[in-house]
């Protein structure tokens, strides 16, 4: 009995780990949400903030986030690579944010 308690506990908290490390689906709103938690966005919860991201073509996309302090959007030009993971820049000269989407991202705080 205990075997087969832990034997269904391993398998729970593997299944909760896959989904917190399995990419998500690349869209407007996974994309917003992963942006505004790797760039400390000034978003109360994440995905709920202005803005928006719109596909450009191929890989790219254009996404407006909250700034860090929540005043103004910050533009960021994004490329997708990996199926999931992205780069983005945000004008000349300032070193590009990276991350990746995660399948429960918009739920993420």
């Amino acid at each position: 009995m205990r075997l087969a308690v832990v034997a269904l506990l391993l398998v729970a908290g593997l299944v909760a780990a896959a989904y917190l490390v399995v990419p998500g689906p690349v869209n407007r709103s996974f994309l917003k949400a992963s942006l505004e938690r790797e760039t400390s966005s000034g978003a109360e919860v994440l995905g709920s903030s202005r803005g928006n991201c719109r596909h450009v073509r191929g890989p790219r996309w254009r996404c407006r986030v909250q700034g860090r302090r929540g005043k103004r959007l910050v533009a960021y030009s994004v490329r997708v690579r990996d199926h999931a993971c992205w780069t983005a820049r945000s004008g000349k000269g300032r070193k590009p944010v990276e991350g990746c989407i995660h399948l429960l991202e918009p739920r993420i705080l």
